[in-house]
């Protein structure tokens, strides 16, 4: 998953820059194939800059009708 730019905000201001997230971790819940971790970075001059990283502990579903 990927945003060419996307506003990161630096000292109050708004600046559009690239931003990837990764998954993995997959698993099957309820049908469906999930990740159960991520990371999703700022893609700077400089390098990836990580800014979430997360794990899913527990997930409950509820499906429309």
């Amino acid at each position: 998953m990927a945003a060419e730019l996307r506003g990161r905000i630096i000292d109050g201001i708004v600046v559009p820059t690239a931003w990837k997230g990764r998954f993995w971790n997959y698993v099957v819940r309820d049908g469906m194939r999930i990740p159960l971790d991520g990371e999703v970075a700022w893609l700077t001059p400089d390098g990836e800059k990580p800014y979430w990283r997360g794990h899913i502990t527990n997930i409950i579903y509820e499906f429309a009708e």
